[in-house]
């Protein structure tokens, strides 16, 4: 699993290095309704839009996450009380069967 990793990995961190080196133009960044204008390298700008798209994106999966786990943990806790039950019945037929052959070898 690890190779597989750096198998991976190591190849776009190494696109990410030559795509910086080769970007560091500077471009004016403005942000529209507020009137701030800043310059930055190309790969700057590309990086920070890649990031604040990657947190939106886990933000997404984390919040809609309980809707979806909901009906697994109730299906855990009716799973939990049929085997409880079914633990509590098979109890109650152990102890049937004992006093079924207990009455049994004494009527022997």
């Amino acid at each position: 699993m690890k190779k597989i990793r750096w198998l991976i990995s190591l190849p776009v961190a190494l696109i990410l290095v030559v795509f910086a080196i080769n970007n560091r133009n500077l471009v004016d960044v403005s942000l529209w309704p507020f009137d701030l204008v800043g310059r930055a390298p190309v790969f700057l700008i590309v990086f920070l839009g890649l990031l604040v798209g990657f947190f939106i994106g886990a933000f997404i999966v984390w919040s809609s996450r309980p809707f979806k786990r909901r009906p697994d943990k109730v299906g855990k806790k009716h799973f939990s009380k049929e085997k409880s039950l079914s633990r509590r019945s098979n109890k109650s037929l152990d102890k049937k069967e004992e006093i079924v052959t207990k009455s049994h070898d004494l009527q022997i």
